[in-house]
């Protein structure tokens, strides 16, 4: 349903301002809200869940070409696009 879709897509996209904001509150320095423990735990949990995404990827035979601190480019084998494909033709019948 296309209402419920942008009610959610713009509370998603409210929340990511408002937790960036915080994020960049907590790590500036001269903020009455700095939090260096925060800001840094957010990172380092970022930086965690990469490398649990691209270890999930490798053992799922994924080449993985690119990664950095908040961000992994992969691809996916030649199979997975052939079984999509059937999967979509499917749904089409």
């Amino acid at each position: 349903d296309k209402a419920k879709y942008l009610y959610y897509t713009s509370l998603s996209d409210a929340l990511k301002v408002v937790l960036n904001s915080i994020y960049g509150e907590a790590g500036y320095k001269y903020s009455p809200f700095y939090l260096k423990p925060v800001s840094s735990s957010v990172t380092a949990s970022a930086r965690n869940n990469i490398r649990k995404m691209i270890e999930f990827a490798r053992k799922k035979g994924y080449k993985i070409f690119y990664g950095d601190t908040d961000s992994f480019f992969f691809s996916l084998p030649e199979h997975f696009f052939k079984n999509l494909d059937k999967k979509y033709k499917n749904l089409k019948e």
